[in-house]
């Protein structure tokens, strides 16, 4: 039996065109905004993403897949609430690190080590966003942003680490090059990756 794909787009993204356009499936009906991008704040986006994803799953099997904050509404369901209908997870960017990954996500960590699900995670090495040194003084903006406490340090008073997490987001930036760049070694960009990972969990043909 296959299953239904649920894209999950990331802040400020529109809904009809968006990084994982490419991959067929369903869009996740949430206002993917953190303000000043829109007016909610973080914990009321992933909130919201989370109660759709809860009425999703009562649908039928699926496979979700996330871009950026569609990243922390897939976690947070997957991790907190129970939904016998997901299939797997493939999550690009993601904010957050889980289990036993070797990532900092700049958000901080997700317990989802003990999930009876396959989750990919895909980045880019130098995108700040999933692979943020617990050191990066970029961890500033998520703390402020999201609301989630991490462990201050010394080193976050760096403002060029700030400002090198705050450039990623922008045209060219390393946290949008997923759907055009590709990682060694293979011919599908970042996208194309997780668009094959998310036919393959869910049981469909190319």
């Amino acid at each position: 039996m296959t299953a239904r794909i649920v894209r999950v787009r990331g802040t400020g993204e529109d809904r009809a065109a968006n990084m994982l356009s490419l991959i067929r499936g369903v869009e996740l009906e949430y206002l993917a905004e953190i303000r000043p991008i829109g007016v909610r704040t973080f914990r009321q986006s992933v909130d919201a993403g989370v109660a759709e994803a809860v009425r999703l799953d009562a649908l039928g099997p699926w496979v979700g897949v996330g871009y950026s904050l569609g990243c922390c509404v897939l976690a947070e369901a997957a991790r907190y609430r129970w939904l016998p209908n997901l299939r797997g997870l493939v999550l690009v960017a993601s904010p957050y690190a889980w289990g036993t990954s070797m990532r900092h996500g700049i958000a901080g960590r997700i317990g989802l080590g003990d999930l009876d699900i396959p989750v990919r995670e895909i980045s880019i090495d130098d995108d700040p966003i999933p692979n943020c040194d617990v050191r990066n003084g970029g961890r500033q903006i998520a703390v402020t942003v999201t609301g989630r406490a991490q462990v201050p340090r010394p080193e976050w008073l760096d403002a060029g680490a700030v400002l090198q997490a705050m450039w990623a987001y922008g045209p060219g930036g390393r946290h949008t090059a997923y759907g055009v760049e590709r990682p060694a070694g293979d011919t599908r960009t970042y996208v194309e990756i997780a668009r094959d990972e998310a036919y393959r969990m869910a049981g469909v043909n190319r």
